[in-house]
């Protein structure tokens, strides 16, 4: 998340149309692109998870399909709140704001 938010903070133009897949409704194969890209992103964090399940570094309690999304999402809504403000502040800086609680989640904290 660190890495991703440092370029699209380097390069913010190209968030216009990484987070903008709906005007690609014309386009098909280009939509099938984000889609697939998407799905690979979903299956390895949701593989990673399961694999550090089972060293036991992560709670059984978390879901790794449900913490997938809540990932990805946060990255989506982060990146929006931040594009929508004009770019005016650190989406770095909310990177570490959002990793927080998301490792509060893997450790089970907050869960029910």
């Amino acid at each position: 998340m660190k890495q991703q938010f440092s370029y699209l903070e380097s390069n913010p133009k190209i968030t216009a149309v990484i987070f903008q897949e709906e005007i690609f409704r014309e386009y098909p194969e280009i939509k099938n692109e984000f889609k697939k890209l998407r799905d690979k992103r979903e299956k390895i964090i949701t593989k990673f998870i399961k694999r550090a399940q089972k060293q036991r570094k992560v709670s059984l309690e978390v879901d790794a399909q449900s913490f997938a999304l809540l990932y990805m999402g946060g990255i989506r809504i982060s990146v929006l709140r931040w594009k929508n403000k004009d770019f005016s502040y650190s989406l770095k800086n909310q990177a570490d704001i959002v990793l927080e609680t998301l490792f509060q989640l893997l450790e089970g904290k907050g869960l029910r």
